[in-house]
């Protein structure tokens, strides 16, 4: 159902849409390295160089360069409680061999979202220009975190790993440079900078800013749009 929803959207979007500015769909990857998403998107020129969009984005949304938080146990022992983005993930674990607190955490994650904004477009030249975006995203999440628990009373630890499921949600500015191919093709690249915040703050309620889904995110984004119906 949630896969089914985003494309009834941009599928009632191509079809509904009766407006006279030229149409596109677009097809991009958007990677930091350590993950890759995919992005499609349907632009339509409102008037002069704006342009409205929306369209799908998913894939392994993968780490930051620092996921693992790391907190010297004794701290903990002494009193410290470390807050993973996972409320349920930071309770008090009690067995008969005592009570086990938080004390560092990993994560990473995948999802799947809708996005849609504003942009404005510049074209130089017969084939090059530049083109600006706002976007709000928002989406569903599945994390996988591991956490590590330390005795208050003992030397020993508990490593628990979990999946949670979270949503996830953000606004990008985006800038590309923009080569047209040909009538129909053009060639894009540039810098997606995606800031994320909490909105579903009894699943997912990062205080870190290393925690993926918490802060600035940017990527670097490479794709295609193809101009659909009538050409210019």
């Amino acid at each position: 159902m949630l896969i089914r929803l985003p494309i009834l959207i941009i599928s009632s979007i191509l079809v509904l849409s009766n407006a006279n500015g030229q149409k596109r769909i677009g097809f991009d990857l958007n990677t930091r390295l350590t993950d890759f998403q995919l992005t499609m998107h349907y632009q339509e020129v409102i008037k002069g160089g704006f342009i409205y969009s929306a369209g799908l984005f998913g894939g392994v949304m993968g780490s930051k360069l620092e996921t693992y938080v790391f907190h010297d146990p004794n701290d903990v022992r002494n009193g410290l409680r470390v807050h993973s983005p996972f409320p349920s993930a930071n309770q008090t674990i009690s067995d008969t061999s005592g009570n086990y607190n938080l004390y560092n955490y990993s994560f990473g994650g995948s999802g799947i979202g809708l996005s849609g904004g504003l942009g404005y477009f510049v074209e130089f030249g017969h084939s090059q220009g530049i083109r600006i975006n706002v976007n709000g995203r928002i989406g569903f999440a599945k994390s996988n975190c591991t956490g590590g628990y330390v005795s208050n009373t003992n030397t020993q630890k508990l490593y628990v790993r979990k999946e949670f499921q979270h949503i996830i949600a953000g606004v990008s500015i985006e800038l590309y440079h923009t080569i047209r191919l040909s009538g129909r093709w053009t060639f894009y690249y540039g810098i997606k900078a995606p800031y994320y915040f909490n909105i579903d703050k009894g699943h997912f309620n990062s205080r870190n800013s290393e925690d993926l889904f918490s802060g600035l995110e940017p990527d670097f984004s490479i794709g295609f749009t193809r101009v659909i119906g009538k050409c210019d």
